[in-house]
């Protein structure tokens, strides 16, 4: 079976042509390629083209991911100082403070429940850390001053309409992304048998398999439930329970967001957006339960979150929750299936 390969993320990309930028800026030798260290100190080198007036390009690519902004090309110019418009994000960088622009191609949020709020451009916060830790690592930050980051993509907008960034309100362009930096390939069989492995090794030593949907609930299951043994199983919970059931385990722990979990909580075994978009029409029911009746324009369990009350919003969970757990303990069988639900910062819910 070949391997697949990695890529880097949009947020990579426009780091890498940050530090080209700033190493301009302050009079360093213009490289080839910037070095980037990302989360967990994964090293990446990833090239960096030139351009006139002070601007540094960088061409994404996604490895064997089949992303549709495989390719893309994201811009970036530095200079010092400005003053942050009404949709520019600030951000304090040690003694130093980073204004980050929105250009061309890059998407604004019009929607409540996204990592960034309305009115902003659509660069996640995984990134702009990313973003910051390299550029202190440079010496930014060391003193009192201001960097302002103008972040463009060619053909952004266009790109933005294969993307789900249209339904979740993001419009005029694709979203900044990525926590790990990295892109993972999905090869379903590859990915499944790396699961099925994985079960495998933990039940082997002693250890009980904790299925995680990403990088950040799989920490957080590591450190919450000692006799875990962590695995990322990404969109393919169906897949990874099937795995522990053949593998003959007795119990296992599911750790997720939100998100992941309504959609646990809807049977679908696959959570892709672009194979299993959410379906609104369910959230809508577990919200009537809760007491609540949501408007039918809706698009994410984040909106909801954003529009409800916090305890309606909290129970709405906790209805969520107990589905989710009934759903994964039937495919479970005689398995013992345990849900544990993390917030964005890692703290688990009390659902």
């Amino acid at each position: 079976m070949k391997e697949l390969r990695d890529g880097f993320t949009t947020g990579s990309a426009a780091a890498a042509a940050i530090l080209a930028g700033y190493r301009y800026l302050t009079g360093g030798e213009i490289l080839p390629q910037e070095e980037l260290i990302l989360p967990g100190g994964v090293v990446l080198n990833i090239p960096v083209k030139t351009l006139p007036d002070g601007w540094f390009a960088v061409q994404k690519d996604a490895g064997d991911d089949p992303d549709v902004t495989d390719k893309c090309i994201v811009k970036v110019k530095v200079v010092r100082g400005g003053a942050a418009g009404a949709g520019d994000l600030v951000e304090d960088c040690g003694r130093g403070k980073l204004i980050i622009h929105g250009g061309s191609g890059v998407g604004r949020v019009t929607r409540p429940g996204l990592a960034v709020a309305p009115g902003y451009p659509a660069i996640n916060p995984g990134p702009r850390r990313i973003i910051k830790d390299n550029l202190m690592r440079m010496g930014f930050g060391e003193m009192d001053e201001v960097l302002t980051l103008e972040i463009a993509v060619e053909n952004g907008e266009e790109l933005a309409r294969k993307t789900l960034n249209p339904a979740l309100g993001i419009v005029g362009g694709i979203s900044i992304l990525g926590n790990s930096g990295i892109v993972k390939p999905y090869s379903h069989a590859a990915y499944v048998d790396t699961i099925k492995l994985q079960c495998r090794a933990a039940l082997a030593a002693g250890k009980i398999p904790g299925f995680a949907s990403g990088r950040r609930s799989g920490d957080a299951l590591k450190r919450d439930f000692p006799m875990v043994e962590p695995i990322v199983s990404g969109d393919f919970i169906g897949e990874a329970v099937a795995a522990a059931v053949e593998a003959g385990a007795q119990e296992i722990i599911v750790g997720c967001m939100p998100g992941k979990l309504f959609k646990y909580a809807c049977g679908l075994k696959n959570t892709h957006a672009h194979i299993n978009p959410a379906d609104m029409e369910q959230l809508r029911v577990f919200a009537r339960q809760a007491g609540c009746d949501l408007p039918g324009n809706i698009t994410t369990l984040g909106e909801a979150a954003a529009l409800m009350p916090e305890e309606l919003y909290q129970s709405m969970l906790s209805i969520i929750c107990r589905k989710a757990d009934t759903v994964l303990n039937e495919w479970g069988g005689k398995m013992n299936v345990v849900v544990a639900v993390y917030n964005e910062i890692g703290e688990r819910l009390p659902l």
